[in-house]
């Protein structure tokens, strides 16, 4: 005689996958997260083409004035030149730069209570003196300079040395 199944009799396979409760965590975690997934390519093609569209519609002057004002905004942007005084002396030993308002930073690494900073021009003399008090990690400070050579120096190293030179636009 043979045996029918009932619909309620599950394989074997079938009762062992589904039956399991880590697998079945581990398939819903898994489902969740393709959906999750494929939800957001949708929205982010969805949001691409009016972008897409929109940049497509930009005249050529627009174009011109944008790459203009973005070398504008690049000119205007302010330079900083970092040196940093490490126990043994400034790092960078050199700087070169163009003409034209710039900052100069100074990073005290050097693990002494103070430093004593010195720009000294070599046509015009002493530019700038500045301290770096106890307790502070660095200064920093805007400067125009004109081209030129200079020596930036510490008042207690005077070996510690970084030339920087500024050339003409």
């Amino acid at each position: 005689m043979r045996q029918t199944k009932s619909p309620n009799q599950e394989k074997p396979g079938l009762k062992r996958i589904f039956g399991n409760r880590k697998l079945q965590i581990t398939g819903a975690l898994t489902l969740g997260l393709l959906v999750s997934c494929s939800a957001v390519a949708f929205v982010s093609r969805a949001h691409q083409p009016a972008a897409e569209s929109a940049a497509a519609k930009a005249t050529d002057s627009t174009e011109a004035a944008s790459s203009t004002k973005a070398a504008q905004d690049d000119k205007d942007r302010i330079r900083t030149e970092r040196v940093t005084a490490f126990s043994y002396g400034l790092e960078p030993d050199e700087i070169t730069r163009p003409e034209g308002l710039f900052m100069l930073c100074v990073d005290n690494r050097a693990g002494t209570e103070a430093l004593s900073l010195q720009l000294v021009s070599e046509m015009d003399g002493p530019v700038l003196s500045q301290p770096i008090r106890k307790g502070m990690s660095g200064t920093h400070k805007m400067l125009n300079l004109r081209p030129g050579r200079y020596l930036l120096t510490e008042d207690s190293h005077p070996e510690w040395a970084c030339t920087v030179t500024i050339t003409p636009r």
